[in-house]
C-alpha cells in the first residue's frame, strides 16, 4: 500500500486559551474527530475555517490540514466596574 500520510495540524490561538485533541498522521480518506476545548476564562469562537463546531469530524483528503481553534476571553464583571449600565454613551 503505497498510500502516504497526512498531517493534521491542530493550534490554539492565542496560545493557552485551551486545548485541541485529534492531530497527528493518518491515512488518506479517514475520517478524523477532532476537538477544541476552552481553558478556564476563555470560550471557544470558531475554527478558522469558519465552523463553530467545537467538536467535529475532519474528512483526510489529498493535503495535510492545518486549522486554528480560535478562543476569545471570557469577561469578567471587574473588567466592567459601572456594569452596563453606561452604555458607552459618554461620547457626545
Amino acid at each position: 500500500d503505497n498510500t502516504q500520510k497526512k498531517t493534521v495540524t491542530l493550534t490554539v490561538t492565542p496560545v493557552g486559551a485551551g486545548t485541541v485533541t485529534g492531530g497527528g498522521q493518518y491515512d488518506s480518506g479517514a475520517s478524523v474527530n477532532i476537538g477544541a476545548t476552552a481553558a478556564s476564562g476563555y470560550h471557544f469562537v470558531k475554527w478558522n475555517d469558519n465552523s463553530t463546531s467545537a467538536n467535529r469530524t475532519l474528512n483526510v483528503l489529498d493535503s495535510d490540514i492545518d486549522l486554528q481553534a480560535i478562543f476569545e476571553a471570557d469577561t469578567p464583571d471587574e473588567e466592567n466596574p459601572g456594569g452596563d449600565d453606561e452604555g458607552g454613551m459618554a461620547n457626545y
